[in-house]
């Protein structure tokens, strides 16, 4: 056990998990994970019932807009500039060395992913891209901004959520008309929608890894995930048999969905927040001023105790919520649906 004066870290709950080196790193614990999970419960069914209704709605709408690529990057150019000059200088510099190869693929394909000095990004030229663009962006400068130690794993999501929240907020903002603010509005519920079905499952894990069948039953449970193609479903079953375990693998479904959802909160305290908070802010994300631990950052956005945490996570959930009231989605919660 790790102590710290705010929280107690469960490193792991399997002994199969205690060799893996990195797993401290990677893994967010139990102590932090479960209170914004039990926050997400209490939201889930109500939300999670319009998943499929608005992933159609934001296709739909995403796949009729247009992004030229040089507008893209010069929008998440633009972000950088309106944060710090030389934030943007390392995006701008990383751009201007090649460092994001471009790969075309069909209108609503659009995405990527970032290795250490550079992107792998799908260009689809709409919607998606100054969206996805802004997140691996996020990956991008915090790797490439000078850091001793390193950024661990469990944090490595908040930069690139900061930066595609960030993204939603401008482009709302910029947009000329109610339909292309809606469209905005479609994407973003998309994306973080789609990050509440990950909570639940993340909740599974803990649990079935106790299981003696729990390697099964969870690469079962990784290609009934991937049924949208079958060539995800191949990708997902190399990534089950190579030389890593399936439980290895399970981390990332920690820490991507906690740091989505926190952002949606967080990044409203940043825009609230005064010059020297939100420079603090920053510093935290881009491992800048030396914040090495998920604790320390968490701390930043005035989270130091579970309550905090879970409040927070509530916070975003009620947001969430408004949101598909907003957009149309009417969610139980809802004065609309009140008898």
């Amino acid at each position: 056990m790790l102590k710290n004066a705010r929280f107690t870290f469960q490193k792991f709950s399997d002994p199969r998990w205690g060799y893996l080196r990195t797993f401290g790193d990677t893994y967010v614990p139990d102590e932090i994970f479960e209170p914004a999970a039990v926050a997400v419960k209490n939201y889930a069914a109500d939300i999670l019932r319009y998943e499929d209704a608005i992933n159609w709605a934001s296709r739909a709408a995403t796949i009729n807009t247009s992004w030229g690529w040089p507008e893209s990057v010069d929008f998440v150019a633009q972000l950088w500039d309106d944060i710090d000059l030389v934030r943007a200088d390392v995006f701008k510099g990383a751009v201007a060395r090649g460092c994001i190869r471009i790969t075309d693929v069909p209108q609503g394909r659009g995405g990527g992913v970032c290795w250490p000095g550079f992107i792998e990004f799908n260009r689809d030229l709409t919607l998606n891209d100054p969206v996805y663009l802004a997140h691996e962006s996020g990956h991008l400068v915090a790797g490439l901004l000078p850091s001793d130690p390193v950024m661990p794993w469990n944090m490595a999501e908040m930069p690139a959520f900061f930066m595609q929240e960030r993204a939603y907020d401008i482009l709302r903002a910029q947009a000329a008309t109610d339909k292309a603010k809606h469209i905005v509005d479609l994407h973003r519920l998309s994306d973080y929608v789609g990050v509440l079905t990950r909570i639940p499952f993340c909740l599974w894990v803990m649990d079935q890894q106790r299981t003696d069948t729990y390697e099964e039953t969870l690469r079962t449970c990784f290609r009934a995930w991937a049924i949208d193609s079958d060539d995800t479903i191949k990708r997902y079953e190399d990534w089950a048999e190579d030389d890593k375990p399936l439980a290895h693998k399970a981390q990332m479904l920690h820490s991507h969905p906690l740091a989505a959802l926190l952002m949606i909160e967080f990044y409203q305290r940043f825009k609230k927040a005064g010059n020297d908070t939100q420079a603090q802010m920053l510093s935290a994300l881009y491992n800048k001023g030396g914040q090495t631990s998920l604790v320390d950052m968490l701390a930043v956005f005035d989270v130091h105790t579970k309550d905090d945490l879970k409040q927070a996570a509530t916070c975003a959930c009620d947001h969430l919520a408004r949101e598909i009231d907003r957009c149309g989605f009417k969610t139980p919660r809802s004065p609309a649906l009140t008898v």
